[in-house]
């Protein structure tokens, strides 16, 4: 046996025992779930929400606001922001009137909710 096999042989053995160590350590980038047994079923809680007269795009997006349910649908063809009541979904008002005149709104843009007060970011006809 020459002494290049027994440095292959040693350098094999060396290589095979860091794989084995270092899969056995705990990265720091590892999540573990701790709270899987804090489980919450909120089937029983999901209800539909009834529109009467209020017809919704696919489009639409929904944010909430202290007590108001605010919706934002920039595909619907009248008004493009709706408000109901975030308790029972009751209509309170539509507003932004879609369209290219005073007082209309052309492109409704995004909503910000970070500060004190929401935000809705439109481009405004002139």
């Amino acid at each position: 046996m020459g002494i290049s096999m027994v440095t292959d042989k040693n350098i094999i053995l060396l290589a095979l025992s860091i794989t084995i160590i270092s899969c056995h350590g705990n990265t720091g980038t590892e999540k573990r779930h701790n709270h899987r047994n804090n489980l919450i079923h909120v089937q029983e809680q999901i209800r539909e929400i009834q529109f009467e007269d209020t017809y919704l795009s696919n489009f639409a997006s929904i944010y909430t606001m202290d007590d108001y349910l605010i919706v934002r649908d920039y595909k619907s063809l009248e008004k493009l922001i709706y408000i109901f009541n975030r308790n029972n979904f009751s209509y309170i008002a539509n507003i932004a009137p879609r369209g290219q005149g005073p007082h209309e709104i052309t492109n409704i843009g995004h909503h910000r909710n970070g500060r004190k007060e929401p935000h809705f970011l439109c481009n405004r006809s002139r």
